[in-house]
């Protein structure tokens, strides 16, 4: 069946033509076309490229995962023994970060930065990489600062995911920026040893989304805390704030501010936001929230009792009111009184406007979006608002899929048959016995070679008695003796012939001597049972036909023979391996 639209613009020039002749690049680019031939080729690549991944016969699979496997080693210094360790975990752990779009070599990346982060070569399972790598992509946190961090506050690199997933369900529900609240929680995690939160990190969490929204820079906060948790600092505060007129903060008293700078920060920030409330008004004519003209000084001198600059606890103080003013307006008798979140998330959301705070309501059905007044809003616009902001029943992984757009998704999820083939390709225990032979006899190959020529001293050695007879081509030259040189040039090439025979019979000595090794590998690897999830007595029945080069069946008999007590299927294994016919 083919679709075909014909669109035509000006002078009857075609706009859209005939939908099956679009490329695998078309879909790759929107995944909402009506091509449908993108789509159809899109799905032929994917598959083509699913045969590839799973043909025995090639082998860049191998050397790429060897490749990333090595680096995780060589970055600890680690034995060889761990490669196949590094293998298999990076393999396992491919096709869950391709659907979030990381690349083969960005999760070898991501299992170093995991492991300096937890300051030594820990083992590392796949669910550990997997959530952290999720956790860094949806809150823009690198992978070794969020194991270093928690590792820090001695949460386990397995509860990293399931935390920064309360992090984020934190900022959501408050409104403001995951990434946003997620640094902030980052860069103060390691206050949890200093001080009490009330729940650990959604605590900590909870402060930070308050930061985010007023502009509070936490670093103040915590340096304030550290100061008043000494009696003090705590007296010299109170006494400050006290002179200075204030009347309604919780800072007032000495010991109730200690008690929050150490139990409990989140509040002790309240009541420092509390502090600008007095300081401002909102200004009708303008529709703006400003400094009241004569607290300006009085603000500069509280602000510095309590470790701030004037022009920090002015936003602090702005906000605060604007913020505040649009929580007033939220009157709805469908939301519960201490439903304190909900009345937070929805004051956040909003923008004033005329002095009135607005917010965008989008109808599901229709799909039109209205602007409306907070205090008009319907309890079907107040749950799906919060629908929005909730994803409180999905993993880490799943949440920072659902951040991809939908082109990027399909795309990604398209691709992981093919990672995953290639990677269980790479680490079947079959086909890694068998290249990892295949490679050993080169590598043998290549030691041989190695104990052949020697080191440069030994070569130089070599060189400088093979070429003696140039310094008599040399005097030949510039005393005319004809004679000589050619003499000389005999003697040269005599040496070089010598000197290359000597080499080739000792690299035919040495590349005999690995063929055999190699062959006694053989036997030994596959004269054992094949070994098959944990079995060591199971039978591998494969039916074959097998023609010689006339193409006549070979009978029972033949098949019955060991091949490898077969000398010609030795010496041909011998010449396959070597390139060249067997000494």
């Amino acid at each position: 069946m083919a679709f075909f639209f014909q669109i035509t613009g000006p002078n009857d020039i075609p706009v859209v033509n005939d939908a099956l002749s679009g490329t695998a690049a078309d879909f790759d680019q929107n995944a909402y076309t009506l091509n449908v031939g993108a789509i159809d080729k899109k799905m032929k690549e994917q598959f083509q490229g699913l045969l590839n991944a799973i043909n025995p016969l090639d082998t860049k699979i191998f050397a790429e995962l060897e490749t990333y496997a090595n680096s995780v080693q060589s970055a600890f210094g680690l034995s060889k023994e761990r490669v196949d360790e590094f293998k298999t975990t990076i393999a396992d752990a491919a096709p869950e970060l391709a659907k979030l779009g990381l690349q083969d070599a960005d999760i070898s990346n991501n299992l170093i930065s995991i492991m300096q982060g937890l300051g030594g070569a820990a083992s590392v399972s796949k669910e550990a990489i997997v959530e952290l790598s999720a956790a860094a992509k949806l809150t823009g946190q690198e992978v070794g600062i969020l194991t270093s961090n928690f590792r820090d506050v001695g949460i386990s690199v397995y509860d990293v995911g399931e935390q920064m997933k309360t992090v984020t369900e934190v900022a959501r529900s408050a409104g403001v920026s995951v990434k946003g609240v997620s640094g902030q929680v980052m860069a103060n995690l390691e206050k949890m040893n200093l001080f009490n939160f009330e729940n650990g990190v959604k605590g900590l969490a909870k402060m930070a989304a308050q930061a985010e929204r007023l502009g509070i820079n936490m670093a103040k906060v915590f340096a304030q805390t550290e100061k008043v948790m000494n009696p003090e600092g705590a007296i010299d505060m109170s006494a400050a704030l006290q002179r200075l007129g204030v009347t309604s903060s919780g800072l007032l008293d000495p010991l109730r501010a200690m008690d929050m700078s150490q139990n409990d920060p989140e509040q002790f920030q309240k009541e420092m936001v509390n502090l600008g409330k007095e300081f401002t008004r909102f200004n009708e004519k303008t529709g703006q929230t400003e400094i009241l003209p004569g607290a300006k000084r009085r603000m500069k001198e509280v602000a510095e009792a309590v470790n701030m600059t004037a022009e920090e606890f002015s936003k602090m103080a702005i906000k605060s009111s604007d913020f505040e003013m649009k929580l007033k307006q939220i009157k709805m008798p469908s939301l519960s009184v201490d439903d304190d979140e909900t009345k937070e998330m929805i004051a956040t959301m909003a923008q004033m406007k005329d002095g009135v705070a607005t917010i965008q309501v989008r109808d599901k059905e229709t799909g039109i979006t209205t602007e409306k007044k907070v205090e008009e809003l319907t309890p079907e616009d107040i749950e799906n608002l919060k629908k929005a902001n909730e994803d409180s029943s999905k993993t880490i992984e799943e949440l920072a899929f659902n951040q991809l757009d939908v082109t990027t998704q399909i795309k990604n999820l398209l691709s992981t048959g093919e990672v995953a083939s290639k990677f269980a390709k790479a680490t079947t225990p079959t086909l890694s016995k068998f290249y990892g032979l295949v490679a050993d006899s080169k590598l043998e190959i290549a030691k041989a070679s190695d104990n052949i020529f020697g080191s440069t001293e030994d070569m130089r050695t070599a060189i400088g008695d093979l070429s003696k007879p140039v310094e008599g081509i040399i005097k030949g030259k510039i005393t005319g003796d004809d004679k000589m040189v050619n003499t000389e040039i005999g003697n040269l090439e005599t040496n070089i012939l010598k000197t290359f025979s000597d080499f080739t019979g000792k690299f035919s000595t040495e590349v005999n001597s690995v063929q055999e090794k190699l062959i006694e590998k053989v036997k030994t690897a596959y004269s054992e049972p094949i070994k098959i999830e944990g079995k060591t007595d199971s039978n591998l029945n494969v039916n074959v036909k097998v023609t010689d080069n006339g193409g006549n069946l070979i009978d029972d008999a033949k098949l019955k023979r060991s091949l490898l007590d077969d000398p010609n299927f030795v010496s041909s294994l011998k010449t396959q391996i070597s390139g060249v016919a067997a000494p």
